[in-house]
């Protein structure tokens, strides 16, 4: 049910169309250091990227179709990026677009995002498990 909830919002987004009556959107409040209130779809985990290294990844996809990320590489601080982001619903997946043009995909399934390094490259579910992002 979940899934057709998602795909669902994806497609109305990528319409530009807004529904008459929303279904309820998981709104998430962050902690003392940022007080303000974001609405969206949140996803997050460790995402294993190419270079072998672990990094903690979250990503808030909004109804405007707008994305913010936050990423912390093993010893630095947490980096976010924001953008727009694109819905293609023949692959099911979502391309992050970020304020310098630069493309990351994103393999929309149900309750999770897997990262694509490669999006034309199908990936086992071994490697799935070390780049999925959970919704919260």
């Amino acid at each position: 049910m979940r899934y057709l909830y998602i795909f669902s919002l994806f497609a109305l987004m990528a319409c530009n169309n807004t529904p008459k009556e929303s279904a309820p959107q998981k709104e998430e409040t962050n902690t003392e250091a940022n007080t303000s209130t974001e609405e969206g779809i949140h996803y997050e985990g460790v995402i294993e990227k190419e270079t072998q290294e672990l990094v903690d990844t979250t990503i808030l996809l909004s109804s405007n179709n707008e994305y913010t990320q936050t990423v912390v590489f093993p010893g630095h601080e947490p980096v976010t990026h924001k953008g727009k982001f694109e819905w293609n619903g023949a692959d099911k997946t979502i391309a992050l677009i970020g304020e310098d043009g630069k493309k990351e995909y994103y393999k929309v399934d149900a309750q999770v995002l897997i990262y694509l390094a490669d999006p034309n490259k199908k990936l086992s579910p071994e490697e799935e498990a070390k780049v999925t992002l959970h919704q919260k």
